[in-house]
């Protein structure tokens, strides 16, 4: 549910983009000869009038392009009146106010996106050698180190914004010059329209353009898919201070107190943003919900629907990635020598054990692994680490299993299971050595610089768009005065 300030923002919102709508709308007219100059000057001044107004609260969104154009009307000379809806539909122009707010939140989402995935990735290479147990089910099952851990979240939350990137590229196609379904016969140049709005492109099949609402659910299930991974990994951190307090920390900025519990700390920001996280994910359901009822014909009073829940699902998703950021960046404290000193506990490295006997004793693989899988189960029995196993447990093994004993160093086992070595050893690509984990991030840093530089085009465009019609505004009411 929107806010009161918010539902006033985005009242305001939708008043400023039909005047945008419209204002770039009667330029073109002007540049293919539809209209004059003094006609221009005067649909532009009533226009600067009425863009400084708001929609009407709840009104819907078709109802308002019919209000916009009544007050614009209403403003305008006799001459020219009816001037600043010729060419232009309510269907097109409801299309294209959509789009517009929605392109809006996606890029906010985007920056944002680009934002904290910076932070997660310079959090991962400050702890890339930070070795920690990963769980399984709760239980310690292999180690690893918190910067490959955090490869969790950093690799589905970059597929995740990728995902946010197209849906962008549909939404930033232009609808206007559909008019209802099946465009005009006056010579409208709806490339023309589409630059002045800084759109990409047109929507090229006009039918496609105002019954379209794919491009609206595309963008709120991008919005999810960001906040997943977002909510999989507060989750993990609720968790571990559940279990374990000891092992991070946070700044008091995010936590709370029960006044009934003094003895209590609380994750209430973290809290918050898995709370955040669960309304985008209902939000980008209700969206699909929405467009799932929408016949095949324009949408009408329908689309309102889909488009409240879209920006509300990308308005949320943002706030939830501002909020990440700032915990990751000055909030969250990880204790690296508590994580360093369970890495090895709950045998995390006793996978190993039967590597170990075929490389330093030249086992066969069946052998070593059923000598490795004796010795651990006898030494999970008996409450003793991976760092205890000693030579006799060994050769108790492998005396069952081979009919010998083996002639093998304590030292040698010990040094084998520690888990630096054992982090050390995996070089494979993606891996969570320290070197591998490095490599990792470097790639994903270069992917991030790709999303940014594409961001930044598109932010330009927009800018520069905009730039473009306040200057063919103002020169035309000069002139025209």
């Amino acid at each position: 549910m929107t806010s009161p300030a918010e539902r006033m923002s985005e009242e305001t919102g939708l008043w400023r983009d039909l005047g945008a709508i419209a204002t770039a709308h009667v330029l073109m007219l002007r540049d293919v000869s539809v209209i004059d100059d003094p006609v221009l000057a005067a649909v532009l001044t009533a226009l600067d009038g009425v863009s400084r107004g708001e929609a009407a609260h709840g009104e819907a969104i078709v109802d308002a392009v019919a209000r916009f154009d009544a007050r614009v009307d209403a403003l305008t000379p006799a001459g020219a009146v009816g001037t600043v809806s010729v060419g232009r539909g309510r269907a097109d122009t409801a299309a294209t106010v959509v789009r517009l707010a929605a392109r809006r939140d996606a890029t906010a989402l985007a920056a944002g996106a680009v934002t904290v995935r910076r932070t997660l990735i310079e959090l991962a290479g400050r702890h890339a050698a930070t070795t920690m147990p990963a769980y399984i089910a709760g239980r310690p099952a292999q180690a690893t180190t918190f910067g490959h851990y955090l490869g969790g979240v950093i690799a589905p939350f970059a597929r995740a914004v990728a995902r946010l990137h197209l849906a962008l590229e549909d939404i930033d196609r232009c609808p206007l010059g559909a008019v209802a379904l099946a465009s005009t016969s006056l010579p409208v140049d709806r490339e023309r329209v589409a630059a002045l709005l800084g759109f990409g492109g047109i929507a090229d099949n006009t039918f496609d353009a105002v019954i379209a609402v794919d491009p609206l659910v595309a963008a709120a299930q991008a919005a999810a898919a960001i906040v997943t991974p977002i909510g999989r990994l507060v989750e993990e951190f609720r968790a571990w201070l559940r279990s374990d307090a000891t092992s991070l920390g946070l700044d008091e900025r995010w936590t709370g107190h029960e006044p009934g519990l003094p003895q209590m700390v609380l994750p209430v920001g973290l809290d918050r943003i898995a709370a955040l996280a669960a309304t985008v994910l209902a939000a980008s359901a209700a969206c699909e919900r929405s467009a799932a009822s929408i016949t095949y014909e324009p949408p009408g009073y329908r689309l309102d629907d889909v488009a409240r829940s879209c920006g509300l699902a990308m308005r949320t998703a943002q706030t939830v990635v501002e909020h990440l950021n700032a915990v990751v960046r000055d909030g969250l404290e990880i204790n690296r020598a508590y994580l360093a000193n369970t890495a090895g506990r709950g045998h995390t490295t006793s996978s190993d054990l039967a590597i170990f006997l075929m490389e330093a004793e030249g086992l066969d693989p069946a052998a070593a692994a059923n000598i490795a899988a004796m010795t651990v189960n006898r030494a999970v029995a008996e409450g003793i680490e991976a760092s205890g196993i000693t030579t006799q447990m060994i050769d108790a093994s492998a005396l069952m299993v081979i009919g010998r004993e083996i002639a093998v160093e304590f030292e040698a086992i010990s040094r084998y299971l520690a888990p630096r070595r054992f982090l050390e050893r995996r070089t494979a690509t993606g891996s969570p050595s320290p070197a591998r984990t490095r490599e990792y991030l470097g790639r994903e840093e270069r992917l991030l610089s790709s999303h940014v530089v594409w961001l930044l085009n598109v932010t330009d465009r927009i800018r520069n768009a905009t730039t473009e019609r306040e200057r063919l505004v103002r020169e035309t009411i000069t002139d025209a005065s």
